[in-house]
């Protein structure tokens, strides 16, 4: 993969995290900590958006 497709994903992921509220480096992080672990099945509860609501929602159970 080019280097410029790669900064692209990662620019979009970077947007995508700022248009749900979340921090990029803060999310990243995470989901770069679980993925190893994931499962297929899994992965879409890792896109921004589904991250931003679960965290949310521990935010308000706390």
């Amino acid at each position: 993969m080019p280097s410029t497709r790669r900064c692209e994903i990662v620019f979009t992921i970077i947007e995508s995290c700022r248009a749900h509220g979340i921090d990029p480096f803060g999310y990243l992080r995470d989901v770069l900590t679980r993925l190893p672990k994931a499962t297929t099945w899994q992965i879409p509860e890792l896109t921004p958006a589904a991250w931003a609501k679960e965290t949310h929602s521990q935010l308000k159970a706390a």
